[in-house]
Order: structure tokens, then C-alpha cells, then sequence
């Protein structure tokens, strides 16, 4: 077992339940097509990290043609909060020192942004992929002690990450940031990322 662990927490791509928010727009099947070409990219950039231990989250089932070689964890019960806090300290549990959780909404995501996250949890109490739309496509903690962001947030709110690092402030906790990406939840996101030119055609 290494001391650092990237936690993914990847819904399974079933149609009506992928992308819903880009679905109303493109429909479910191209939602889905969608989805599953981030799925592959956030495998590439997972299985392409050096050192660091990688651990799926799966929503219902654990996947057959994603994460082969990884390990599989089913999410626990409750909202984002709760399931990423179970998730995290089952991580400490286990005996990992650093450990950075990421979604799959993101194709600009680099396997340098994981290792830059890692790095900075060696000096800092977190660390955050700020998103255009408030929240975060990458957080990082270093200690089971730090569990307080995720009791009553704003969870999907443009609020979320202003009022967690004002929660660390006000524990005198630390954080570095990352820089700010766009991850996909709507066409107008889908639009504006490196895949706008592979979809553009899904726009009417």
C-alpha cells in the first residue's frame, strides 16, 4: 500500500440517469456518449499516476469495462457529503497519509493536477480544484481531523466552495488551490470545453 490514494467517485453510465442536466438539452443517448468518453478519460489520467493508489466509488454496481485493475467500493448511503466523508475516513482507516477525491466531469483534468494536489497536501490541511460553477473537481485532505467540510454545506450550490474555505478559516485550517476548470454538467459547460468541437453538432 502507497501513502497517497485518489478516491473516484464515478456514477455507472445507465441512460436517464447520466449527465440528466445535459440530457434535457442533447437527450439521454448523447448525454450517455458523453458521459462515458469522460468516464474513459478520468480512467486514462487515474491508471497513468505513479505512486498513488487508486480507489473507484461506484453509485450502484461495480464497473466491468472501467477501472479493471482498480479497486471497487460501493458509495455509502446519504448526500455528497456524507458519502464523501465515509469515503475519506475509510481512506485514513486504511492507513493512507494524503488522499484527493475527484468526480468525472472533467476532460481537462491532468494526471499533473492529481500529483500537484498530492504535493501541496504535504504543507497544507487541503487542497481544491475550484469550477467555474462554485464548487470543486478536486479536494484533498491529510487527516481524518479535518471532516468538518462536509457536515450542512451547500452541496451543488455556486456557494459551496466560498463557504467551505470560510469554515477553514475559522478553524484555523489551511488550503491551496488549484487552477479554476470547467467541468461538465450543461451544454453551455459541454460548449466551452475541450470537447466543444467533437459535439458541436448535438447543438440545434
Amino acid at each position: 500500500m502507497r501513502e497517497n490514494l485518489l478516491l473516484i467517485f464515478a456514477k455507472n453510465p445507465q441512460l436517464g440517469k447520466a449527465k440528466t442536466r445535459l440530457a434535457a438539452t442533447i437527450g439521454d443517448e448523447n448525454a450517455l456518449t458523453v458521459y462515458k468518453e469522460l468516464l474513459r478519460h478520468t480512467e486514462a489520467v487515474s491508471e497513468s499516476l505513479i505512486e498513488v493508489d487508486v480507489r473507484v466509488c461506484y453509485t450502484n454496481y461495480p464497473f466491468e469495462n472501467y477501472w479493471t485493475s482498480a479497486e471497487q467500493v460501493k458509495q455509502s448511503d446519504g448526500d455528497l457529503g456524507q458519502r464523501m466523508n465515509s469515503a475519506f475516513m475509510q481512506a485514513f482507516k486504511d492507513g493512507y497519509k494524503r488522499v484527493v477525491g475527484i468526480g468525472t466531469d472533467l476532460p481537462e483534468l491532468t494526471s499533473e493536477d492529481l500529483h500537484t494536489a498530492l504535493k501541496r497536501l504535504e504543507e497544507h490541511d487541503f487542497v481544491f480544484g475550484p469550477s467555474i460553477d462554485g464548487g470543486y473537481y478536486v479536494i484533498g485532505l491529510n487527516s481524518p481531523e479535518l471532516y468538518y467540510i462536509f457536515e450542512d454545506m451547500p452541496w451543488s450550490t455556486d456557494q459551496l466552495l466560498t463557504l467551505t474555505l470560510e469554515r477553514i478559516k475559522q478553524q484555523s485550517g489551511t488550503y491551496s488551490l488549484l487552477p479554476t476548470r470547467n467541468d461538465i454538467d450543461t451544454i453551455d459547460d459541454l460548449m466551452m470545453s475541450c470537447l466543444k468541437d467533437t459535439y458541436k453538432h448535438l447543438i440545434r
